[in-house]
């Protein structure tokens, strides 16, 4: 078992594959993103099968095996089987899950202490997806971190991966979702390297914003559609409170001429985390220049060197 992995369980028998397809394309933009998609075949025909198997290459986490037909029942309890989720959730094909569907879900049973989460039906004629996620793109930091936990999730399971020596790198934005998820995971990341971390990000946003009435919709910033369910995030996001507990090995990278995110913001950061170095580079701003970066690739690759002899 995988703690905190969902596992959605989808019997199917000779679907039609538009259904289907709505159906993954619902799950794939969850805000929770870890998750596995097993969809079951219980004897479908032999078009839906190929069919099937296309739609299995759209995600590494959608696996589809086929079986003689047995089903509904059995079909599910195969793919409960062959799960490999703390959690899990069936789904019918022609099912359209909410984007907040699994967020809201796993909330509410560590908030309850449950064991089961039952949520409404929708009664609808609408096959879009568009029918029921937000009309821009949501770029949350949560969502972010959600991601990057998948990812590292995933790494975890390669053979080929030295999971002793798991370093997370991250610049500006990243270098905030970086330091989000080391705080989940402090046990198993040996350090991290972080670039100009644009920790003032929920700062900037409620000096912009000073209350949900004055957030828009949807807000075009540096070529990204922000959505209004990322500046209300932002507006509880305490920054300090949240970060600053992860206890290995820290390199923070700053140009002291950075004119997006204060380098006072990394010189507090530093203060918080009990085992950080803040390296301040002269004449430098938002993203290093030709030279800075090279500084910078000599600097992370003695730290992780570093790291690695003192384990």
């Amino acid at each position: 078992m995988v703690e905190n992995l969902i596992s959605v369980i989808i019997p199917v028998y000779n679907i039609k594959i538009d259904y289907l397809e709505s159906c993954i394309d619902s799950i794939l933009q969850q805000t929770y993103r870890r998750f596995e998609i097993i969809i079951v075949d219980d004897g479908s025909s032999s078009q839906c099968m190929k069919e099937l198997d296309s739609i299995k290459k759209q995600d590494d986490r959608i696996f589809v095996y086929h079986k003689k037909n047995e089903g509904v029942s059995e079909a599910r309890n195969f793919g409960l089987r062959h799960s490999k989720g703390e959690y899990i959730v069936y789904a019918d094909g022609d099912d359209v899950l909410t984007p907040y569907y699994f967020e809201s879900g796993i909330k509410r049973l560590k908030e309850n202490g449950a064991d089961i989460a039952i949520g409404k039906v929708i009664s609808t004629t609408s096959r879009s997806i568009s029918d029921f996620k937000p009309s821009v793109k949501i770029k949350e930091s949560l969502l972010e971190k959600e991601d990057l936990i998948a990812i590292f999730e995933r790494m975890e399971q390669e053979a080929s991966v030295d999971k002793d020596h798991i370093f997370l790198f991250g610049a500006s934005q990243g270098g905030l979702i970086s330091a989000m998820a080391a705080e989940e995971y402090k046990e198993k990341i040996a350090g991290m390297i972080l670039l100009y971390p644009a920790l003032c990000i929920a700062d900037n946003w409620r000096e912009r914003f000073a209350s949900e009435d004055d957030i828009p919709k949807e807000l075009d910033f540096w070529g990204m559609q922000l959505g209004d369910v990322f500046f209300k995030s932002m507006r509880t996001f305490e920054t300090f409170k949240v970060l600053g507990h992860f206890s290995s090995p820290v390199l923070i990278l700053h140009g002291i001429q950075d004119e997006i995110v204060p380098i006072e913001y990394s010189v507090k950061a530093v203060k918080q985390y009990p085992n950080a170095k803040l390296e301040q580079f002269a004449n430098e701003p938002h993203g290093f220049t030709e030279d800075g970066n090279r500084r910078m690739e000599a600097m992370m690759l003695y730290f992780i060197h570093e790291c690695m002899e003192s384990k």
